[in-house]
C-alpha cells in the first residue's frame, strides 16, 4: 500500500524542507562570517600600521561591512585616530557590541583589536 501525501501535508511537508534548508543556510552564513573576519584579521596584524600596506575592511559580527554602514575605511593608523566621534561610537558599538563610552582612546584601542591589530603598532594616543 501507497501513502498518498493530501495537499495539505505535501504543503507542510515542502514548508518543513524550507525552513530545514533556510536554517542550514543561516549557519553556513554565520560560519563563512567568523572564517572571513579571522581571515581578514590575519591579513591586518601582519599590516604594521598600514601606512604601507593598507589593512582590510573587516565585516562586522553581523556580517555587514562598515562601507555598508556608509562608514568610512580604516584602512591605516591616521585613518582610525581621524575617525569623527560620531563615526568612533557606531564602530564602537558595532564591532563590540556595546553603547559608546566616553573614552575615545579606550573605544579606538578596541576597534583596533576588532580588525585585528595590535594596538602598540599604532601609537593612538
Amino acid at each position: 500500500m501507497v501513502n498518498k501525501l493530501t495537499p495539505m501535508s505535501a504543503a507542510e511537508y515542502t514548508l518543513t524542507i524550507v525552513l530545514q534548508l533556510s536554517a542550514k543556510l543561516e549557519r553556513m552564513e554565520s560560519a563563512n562570517n567568523k572564517i572571513m573576519r579571522t581571515t581578514f584579521k590575519m591579513f591586518n596584524r601582519d599590516c604594521g600600521d598600514g601606512s604601507e600596506m593598507p589593512f582590510i575592511e573587516v565585516p562586522f559580527s553581523d556580517g555587514s561591512t562598515p562601507s555598508e554602514h556608509n562608514l568610512p575605511l580604516l584602512t591605516n593608523a591616521k585613518s582610525i585616530k581621524n575617525l569623527n566621534l560620531s563615526h568612533l561610537r557606531e564602530y564602537y558599538a558595532e564591532y563590540t557590541g556595546h553603547c559608546a563610552t566616553t573614552d575615545e582612546l579606550a573605544m579606538k584601542k578596541a576597534i583596533v583589536l576588532e580588525i585585528g591589530v595590535f594596538p602598540s603598532k599604532l601609537r593612538l594616543e
